[in-house]
């Protein structure tokens, strides 16, 4: 039920609440795709760092994908390299660079 709750915000524009909703849930495929949506760069890199601090590297990698637009080469290499996920930004940073 809060799925849906999350996609009404998401539709709303009201994407913070909605990706919130998201993550509360274990919804992280929702969460990126609303970031990346949002067109917003401050969603994108706050869900980074909230995948590095719950120890989901899979998904800071995934987020690496689907938010690929609105995140900074530089906020990621920093981010991978103080906490050792250089392994799993190196694909994104190859295609940036």
């Amino acid at each position: 039920m809060r799925r849906v709750a999350a996609y009404i915000y998401k539709k709303a524009g009201r994407w913070k609440q909605s990706i919130a909703l998201s993550k509360k849930d274990n919804l992280y495929k929702d969460a990126m795709e609303t970031a990346s949506q949002s067109g917003e760069r401050e969603l994108a890199e706050e869900l980074l760092v909230y995948f590095i601090d719950q120890g989901k590297k899979e998904c800071f990698a995934s987020c690496l994908f689907v938010c690929y637009d609105l995140i900074r080469a530089d906020v990621v290499l920093e981010l991978a390299w103080m906490h050792n996920m250089i392994d799993f930004a190196f694909p994104y940073l190859l295609q940036v660079g």
